[in-house]
């Protein structure tokens, strides 16, 4: 008897085994099909491609293109911020586009335009202190040394902006300066306006960060009631957006908020911000001669739909229309480099597969990238008209990296209509990682 209790009891354990690894192989095959299926099934021919696809230097922008967006699927690679420089070199020799603008905050962007113009500094420097990591590399600081050279020689100048508003602190000397000039705050509210701001400095709090933001209002006030005191300044006008940037962070941080403003998620107050000062430079930048700007930021800012709040592009085609062309980029391999969640300087080389089967194809394109335009696609031109009108992988990486993007690759790519959220797209084969320079 006690020998067949034993027995019984080893066959139960084996069955239990086998039961235990069958799962553990059911899981890793699931896994497996998750992971590589769609990459597996990138690989295969797109009919018609070959006649629609062009090099990055025969880029074409419509002629009702009034904002041209330049998307970003990473922040942490190399290709995708020497496009920043090699599409706008393009558009600037091609396209009468006379700027710049960037993910970046509007004061930064006042510091790198004063450069730009003529003004002194260090272009490594200057990509340094827009206080962004990813910024903070050889490729922008080589854009900004090619437009600072441009306009040494250039009768019509480019000038650079920037569109982002969540570290208004970047604003304030701008404005003190300005107000400097013309009296217009005492010493104390300037040390008011930047104590509630300097969040680098100390910890602040909400009624220290209302009261730098009423000061900046009244300047705005001043700036408005008194227009013709100042409007002959040529900053008068960059001085006013500058308060206006600033005071969109006030919104953003539940400060100074209503109750439409209540209703929006930080994402759609920031998104909407950016495209309002978008609009300004454009006006900007139109009274200065430009019929055209370009703007860069990242794929989920940039394209026209798909976010799941209304973003950025979302908000410049309601304005502009077709007047909007969006150019999105993707990659099929990276190695990206970006910051560990939760941490602002550790940084990581993380490498992922976006399974887009155009950007696949870019492996047979010199460079290993190229320029397709969506608008210009007909169902006559064969199969690529289908893929770009159906949904496909793509990818999509931001910063704060976690692990476990390794383990689900839905928090790296997603199926999207490639025609239906973008214009056009530079599709780049192997990605490679940007180094940041002062770390």
């Amino acid at each position: 008897m006690k020998n067949n209790s034993t027995k019984k009891h080893v066959r139960t354990g084996t069955i239990l085994i086998a039961i235990s690894l069958s799962l553990v192989l059911i899981n890793a095959l699931v896994y497996a099909v998750i992971i590589y299926a769609p990459e597996i099934r990138s690989k295969k021919n797109i009919d018609g491609l070959e006649a629609k696809a062009v090099p990055v230097n025969d880029i074409y922008i419509p002629d009702d293109a009034v904002v041209i967006g330049l998307g970003e699927a990473t922040h942490g690679n190399v290709e995708f911020q020497e496009l920043k420089l090699q599409v706008l070199q393009e558009t600037v020799e091609r396209y009468d586009v006379g700027s710049i603008s960037m993910e970046l905050d509007f004061g930064t962007g006042i510091a790198i335009n004063r450069y730009v113009h003529g003004g002194s500094g260090d272009p490594a420097l200057l990509a340094e202190s827009t206080g962004y990591p990813i910024y903070d590399t050889k490729q922008i600081a080589d854009l900004i040394r090619w437009i600072h050279d441009y306009n040494l020689t250039s009768e019509d100048k480019v000038s650079f902006y920037g569109f982002d508003m969540q570290a208004p602190m970047y604003d304030l000397p701008y404005i003190e300066e300005f107000c400097n000039r013309y009296a217009i705050l005492s010493a104390e509210e300037v040390t008011a306006m930047y104590y509630g701001l300097n969040w680098e400095s100390h910890s602040v709090n909400k009624e220290s960060e209302k009261a730098s933001y009423d000061v900046i209002r009244r300047v705005e006030a001043e700036l408005v009631d008194n227009a013709d005191k100042y409007s002959d300044d040529p900053d008068y006008r960059i001085i006013l957006q500058a308060c206006r940037s600033a005071l969109y962070c006030s919104k953003f941080d539940n400060i100074d908020s209503d109750s439409e403003d209540e209703e929006k998620s930080g994402m759609e107050i920031r998104d909407l911000s950016m495209a309002e000062n978008i609009r300004w430079i454009q006006e900007y930048e139109a009274d200065l001669g430009h019929s055209r700007i370009l703007i860069s930021a990242h794929n989920g800012h940039v394209a026209a739909s798909g976010q799941e709040f209304k973003a950025m592009g979302n908000n410049l085609r309601d304005f502009y229309g077709s007047g909007y062309f969006v150019i999105g980029t993707d990659f099929y391999y990276t190695s990206d480099n970006m910051n560990m969640f939760g941490a602002s300087t550790e940084r990581s080389d993380e490498h992922f597969c976006s399974a887009d089967p155009l950007a696949e194809k870019a492996k047979d394109y010199p460079n290993g990238e190229f320029y397709i335009n969506f608008r210009d696609l007909k169902e006559s031109d064969g199969e690529i008209y289908t893929v770009a009108h159906s949904p496909m992988m793509m990818g999509s990486i931001g910063e704060g990296y976690q692990p476990m993007w390794h383990l689900m690759p839905s928090y790296i790519r997603g199926k999207e209509v490639p025609s239906k959220i973008f214009d056009a797209m530079i599709m780049v084969y192997d990605a490679t990682p940007i180094r940041v320079v002062h770390q």
